[in-house]
């Protein structure tokens, strides 16, 4: 468990295990969740990295487990 102290201006250090684990690096956007059992913070999705996926599997007219064994791309 790691601990850091919040500044007067809302601002924390992110311990550099942490950062190095989680692959941030500076300007990296994270979310913050609220879930039942607390808050669980991780790094935002980047929408650019993305996009190298539309259009990937040919969706027209095809099954989700036809979708499925295609991404896989072998049997179910």
């Amino acid at each position: 468990m790691w601990k850091t102290k919040v500044t007067s201006k809302g601002r924390i250090t992110i311990p550099q295990e942490i950062r190095c684990r989680m692959g941030l690096s500076p300007g990296d956007t994270l979310e913050i969740k609220e879930t039942d059992c607390g808050y669980v913070i991780g790094k935002a999705a980047d929408p650019e990295e993305l996009k190298k996926y539309i259009g990937c599997v040919d969706l027209q007219n095809m099954t989700s487990e036809a979708i499925v064994k295609d991404l896989r791309g072998g049997d179910l």
